[in-house]
């Protein structure tokens, strides 16, 4: 054996995570896949399912590309989420699997493009199995953070008006651009849910912002 194999040989556990793993990565940059995943074109999506525009629910249709097996089981079938714990839908097509959000589906299907992926799909109503398209619009992230339901810790039944203990009064605040704009504090609840509506109206949150739902009960 000569000194340079016996050199290898002889590296510690300290020598091998020596390695400089940072600047590593330009080493690396060949190893990634050349191949990019293209969403289904939207006529894909209107050829292999039916939307019902008014239920919000979507049915595989007659496929010629499945067996006849499939189709015997699947055809005409209400379309149901991968799994009890997701809302996404697996979709085959040029050879890759995709997981795709229900509702982005949905509107893929009915406006024959497929949404902004900066963009998000709001449920008006608040309902997240509401999927009838008068129901659906699209908006940024912060506009859907202004159709909101109460979080389950507030005290007081009103989004963004909270009983401080320490004051012995009502504060209310609203959130807005991931700034927090503090409202005052109120003697009155009656007060600081009126201080919030303002800012509401002033900041431009839905209508049905911080209301309490059927759903919500």
């Amino acid at each position: 054996m000569t000194n340079n194999n016996q050199m290898a040989f002889n590296l510690s556990v300290n020598d091998v995570y020596s390695v400089d793993w940072v600047h590593s990565a330009k080493y690396t940059k060949d190893w990634t896949p050349k191949t990019k995943k293209i969403l289904p074109p939207p006529d894909f999506i209107r050829e292999i399912m039916r939307y019902d525009s008014e239920s919000g629910f979507l049915y595989w249709r007659h496929r010629k590309d499945m067996r006849k097996e499939w189709n015997n089981r699947w055809a005409n079938k209400k379309i149901k989420p991968s799994s009890p714990l997701s809302d996404t839908i697996g979709i085959m097509y040029n050879g890759h699997r995709f997981y795709i959000i229900y509702h982005r589906i949905i509107w893929c299907h009915y406006y024959g493009e497929w949404p902004e992926s900066n963009l998000v799909i709001d449920h008006i109503n608040r309902n997240h199995y509401d999927n009838s398209i008068t129901n659906l619009r699209l908006v940024t992230y912060a506009e859907n953070n202004k159709n909101r339901k109460v979080p389950r810790d507030n005290n007081s039944g009103h989004q963004g008006v909270c009983w401080k203990k320490r004051y012995k009064r009502w504060e209310a605040s609203i959130g807005v651009d991931k700034k927090n704009i503090y409202l005052g504090v109120f003697k009155n609840k009656e007060d600081a849910i009126k201080a919030r509506k303002d800012a509401e109206i002033k900041y431009g949150f839905h209508e049905n912002h911080g209301r309490i739902m059927d759903e919500d009960a």
